[in-house]
């Protein structure tokens, strides 16, 4: 017989044989001829897929069960008696050949008044075993086949389940897996048929995407708290009736998701915090052109100064936008380095806050001496102080005390390890302090906590502060106690020239 003939070739052969035919795998039929369904008056449809089981007599199990037939060296032969779709019992002789460890064939002769078994088959050896070995080929390259598809799969980010005709997975990547064992950590993966399973907002986008969606639709489900899921149907076998599978496509988008949030949350603070300043400087202007000549000098100094001080929040706030907008474009942010004295860039920086820790009768003690200088941008230290010590004063409680301490050739907890001695700045409220669930957020831009909605404020300035300590070459911590004060710790390098890289360090 010619080895060359295609499976369409064996498939027709398989077709006109006066036999049946049964390819069983793990007693599930993966293939079933035309003579054997017209018997037994199922279609192929109704018998593909389905346990061996469901057609044999239930005392005749034992042939496919008990006695080991997924065996190279076990040939059976016997009666067996089957099952018609209306229910009737009808008795074949049947033969198993060895296909491999979990795979059989399965011959079929209904009974007549013959008597010598291999005419009841109606093969000849030889070409039997010819069809058999093919059999085996095919099945060795499925197998190949298979394994590659699952290697590609598993090498993709996303999740993807590959689903049959009734909802059953057939494949399940390691990123899906990984995913669905997060969201339901009690189920076992291998087993879950996700049509049929329900109660559980994951199991319900799957059914409902299996059987009503068609391809190339995404759909955002939040499966767990705080867990985002967006999910697309690659191919639909409920839509597409040429398809044997489907496959559904997922991926963990919660990062995107409170981006966003914070985001428009940000755009919400800052269009906010930007009229402030923008509407004081408007009412000042009003003033001076309705009621300029009936003002006093004193009067219209007052208004001036006004004007300046929104003028000077304005400016401040769209140069810490620009400052973030620098380093998202990756651009950084050049420094003009200089020796400076620590402790008067600090008293600097009250000067520039005095009016505001004069309205809260605060005590601000500062510690440390006069001596210790650094390299840096002075500007920019002035801007970190700034930012840090208007949180201080902002969240502080009237009367309360902020002390700020300088420690010179720092050696502690804080402390990077490297060569260079350091010097250690400590700023100390007595104010809202800050939450434990809130501390990890701290320096991220735009984040605020919902204890301080009711307080004025962006969301950018400690993500600021942060990138511009990490330019100087150090590090900023935040240790806090929830309503009883939080202490802000700067780490600088006391680098005594100018340094070849003026590029942030990281973090």
């Amino acid at each position: 017989m010619n080895q060359t003939v295609n499976s369409e070739g064996f498939q027709e052969i398989l077709n006109n044989l006066d036999m049946g035919i049964i390819y069983l795998k793990e007693h599930k039929i993966q293939y079933v001829n035309i003579y054997l369904t017209d018997i037994l008056k199922y279609s192929e449809q109704e018998m593909i897929g389905k346990d061996i089981s469901a057609y044999i007599y239930n005392l005749d199990l034992d042939y496919i069960y008990k006695y080991p037939i997924y065996s190279e060296k076990m040939h059976n032969t016997g009666v067996l008696r089957c099952l018609r779709n209306n229910g009737e019992i009808i008795s074949f002789y049947f033969k198993t050949k060895y296909i491999n460890l979990n795979s059989i064939f399965l011959l079929l002769k209904q009974i007549s008044f013959s008597t010598d078994f291999e005419d009841k088959i109606g093969l000849s050896h030889d070409y039997l075993e010819e069809i058999i070995d093919h059999l085996r080929s095919q099945s060795e390259i499925v197998n190949r086949e298979k394994k590659q598809i699952e290697l590609i799969l598993n090498n993709i980010k996303d999740g993807v389940i590959v689903l049959d005709q009734d909802g059953k997975a057939i494949i399940i990547n390691t990123a899906a897996e990984r995913l669905i064992k997060r969201i339901l950590s009690e189920i076992r993966v291998c087993e879950l048929n996700f049509v049929l399973s329900t109660g559980h907002p994951f199991f319900d986008t799957i059914r409902t995407l299996f059987l009503t969606y068609d391809i190339n639709q995404k759909v955002v489900v939040e499966v767990t708290s705080n867990l985002f899921l967006e999910f697309t149907v690659a191919l639909n076998s409920s839509i597409n009736q040429n398809s044997l599978v489907s496959i559904i496509e997922f991926r963990d988008i919660t990062p995107f998701i409170e981006f966003e949030n914070l985001r428009k949350k940000f755009v919400s603070v800052v269009s906010h915090e930007l009229r402030t300043p923008i509407s004081a400087l408007n009412l000042s202007v009003i003033n001076l052109q309705r009621y300029g000549t009936k003002l006093t000098e004193e009067e219209k100094i007052e208004i001036i100064n006004s004007m300046g001080r929104s003028a000077a929040i304005l400016n401040q706030q769209v140069d810490d936008l620009l400052i973030l907008s620098r380093f998202d474009a990756g651009k950084g942010l050049k420094l003009k380095w200089e020796k400076y004295h620590i402790l008067g860039t600090i008293y600097s920086v009250i000067a520039q806050l005095e009016p505001r820790i004069y309205e809260k009768k605060l005590n601000v003690q500062v510690l440390g001496s006069e001596q210790v200088e650094l390299m840096g941008d002075v500007h920019r230290i002035e801007q970190i102080f700034r930012i840090i010590l208007d949180n201080a004063i902002k969240y502080s409680s009237n009367n309360s005390n902020i002390t700020i301490k300088v420690t010179e050739s720092y050696k502690g907890k804080y402390s990077s390890g490297e060569e260079n001695k350091e010097t250690l700045i400590e700023i100390t409220d007595q104010g809202m302090g800050i939450s434990k669930k809130d501390i990890p957020h701290i320096f991220t831009r735009f984040y605020r906590s919902d204890d301080v909605s009711h307080i004025q404020g962006t969301g950018i300035g400690l993500a600021l502060a942060r990138e511009l300590v990490y330019l100087h070459k150090g590090a900023i911590y935040v240790e806090s106690e929830y309503k009883k004060g939080s202490t802000f710790s700067i780490v600088l390098p006391e680098l005594k020239t100018n340094p070849q890289d003026g590029n942030s360090k990281g973090g």
